[in-house]
């Protein structure tokens, strides 16, 4: 916020409702929409204190985290969605992408993880994540 105040920086990336937080929507005139990343978060267990739960509670605790992550999910995207609205609303104006910029964008993310499938993640990943978006 300081850097955005003071213009040692001209520009930050971050999800809508980041933006509200971090209180950077007081100080841009101009927010370029086009997502670009989604936010990730995860719940681990140790593998210790996994072993620890019976069987039949560790599908319990794989059934309720499934459908409290879902609720997450749907909730994170409607702050986001609610976040635009209230940028908008203080006058901040929205740019866009032309959308042959968006499809070489599409094109190059496309080259990116092909070239990662494999190395970084495994296609069953990718196809979980896809399937997720």
């Amino acid at each position: 916020l300081s850097s955005l105040s003071t213009g040692i920086i001209e520009a930050a990336y971050a999800p809508p409702m980041g933006m509200i937080a971090l209180q950077w929507n007081t100080k841009i005139k101009y927010l370029v929409d086009f997502p670009i990343a989604y936010s990730i978060g995860s719940f681990l267990v140790s593998q210790k204190a996994w072993n620890k739960i019976k069987p039949e509670h560790q599908e319990l605790v794989r059934n309720i985290s499934k459908r409290y992550m879902a609720k997450v999910n749907v909730s994170n995207a409607k702050d986001n969605k609610d976040s635009l609205v209230a940028i908008k609303k203080t006058g901040v104006q929205f740019l866009n992408f032309p959308e042959e910029d968006i499809k070489k964008a599409k094109g190059l993310r496309s080259e990116i993880i092909n070239s990662l499938k494999g190395n970084l993640f495994s296609s069953e990943a990718l196809g979980q994540l896809e399937k997720a978006l």
